[in-house]
């Protein structure tokens, strides 16, 4: 067996602590939780990391809980690509007071340009920024899925623009979804 330095692969028990400055502190559990880096600079070439059963805690109480959860990312060039999904996810009703989000899977697939300057420079702004919205796929299990594609950009005013094609399936579930949530 050949073993690249640059190429790591990580089977993670948990939990998971994660602290930002912009986010109260959150800890992630869950089960069969794997990862893989491939290391270049300035930023890593890939990135990925999968867990099933996933639970998501914030100052002791669960946010949220998902069957599956995946994240991908990776250099196109000099774009970053980010892609992953969601199944099974559920939402904390103290987190949506009055509201009961129903449980639903969430994917997506995009591109921002010029994303491996951006993250190297750590930008913390979106403004002048574009990318591409390869798929963004919302459904709830109860049925009902939202479905979106096309070019975004954000002006130097933080407004967000684009030329998104949506496509909805199952409307009459879908907005019995919506109105629960």
């Amino acid at each position: 067996q050949v073993y690249n330095p640059k190429h790591v692969v990580v089977e993670l028990d948990g939990p998971a602590f994660i602290e930002t400055q912009d986010i109260a502190p959150l800890e992630l559990n869950g089960s069969l939780l794997h990862g893989s880096l491939r290391a270049n600079a300035p930023i890593p070439d890939q990135v990925s990391i999968e867990g099933k059963d996933v639970a998501a805690t914030t100052d002791g109480n669960k946010a949220l809980t998902a069957g599956y959860a995946a994240f991908h990312m990776r250099k196109e060039n000099a774009d970053a690509a980010f892609a992953g999904e969601w199944n099974a996810v559920n939402i904390a009703q103290d987190l949506t007071p009055g509201r009961v989000v129903p449980e639903y899977s969430l994917s997506y697939d995009v591109v921002v340009k010029d994303g491996v300057r951006l993250f190297a420079e750590k930008a913390r702004s979106a403004r002048g920024q574009s990318g591409e919205i390869r798929s963004l796929a919302l459904s709830f299990t109860e049925g009902g899925a939202i479905k979106a594609s096309g070019p975004v950009s954000v002006n130097n005013e933080g407004l967000l623009s684009g030329n998104v094609k949506l496509t909805f399936t199952d409307a009459e579930k879908l907005a019995a979804a919506l109105t629960k949530a």
